[in-house]
């Protein structure tokens, strides 16, 4: 009996796979990572953790349920990103609006 054989999974690219959390990224200077806490997401946004502890319990960004502790896939914000709707461009980057609501000032 032979057994099998799994290949490792190719990491996805950032910037080809996460376009607009790539560029946010990119443009405050943080680190891709498949998977954020409460504290990283705050950071991505200039928000406030509490802020952002909000954001997952109201649902406006996805978050995954651990023991004692919330995360944030990548894909979560992605998709945050594509639905909102907020960045159309590198220099929009910075006017993500962090107030629950939505909506630009």
């Amino acid at each position: 009996m032979t057994s099998a054989h799994f290949q490792k999974p190719t990491p996805p690219l950032p910037e080809e796979d996460y376009p607009y959390l790539w560029r946010v990224l990119r443009d405050r200077g943080l680190t891709f990572l498949a998977m954020y806490t409460t504290e990283e997401v705050a950071a991505i946004f200039e928000a406030a953790p509490r802020t952002i502890e909000e954001w997952f319990q109201s649902g406006r960004i996805q978050s995954r349920s651990l023991p004692k502790r919330k995360r944030c896939l990548a894909i979560d914000l992605e998709n945050f990103f594509r639905g909102s709707g907020e960045i159309a461009d590198s220099n929009r980057a910075n006017q993500i609006d962090c107030k629950p609501g939505g909506g630009e000032e």
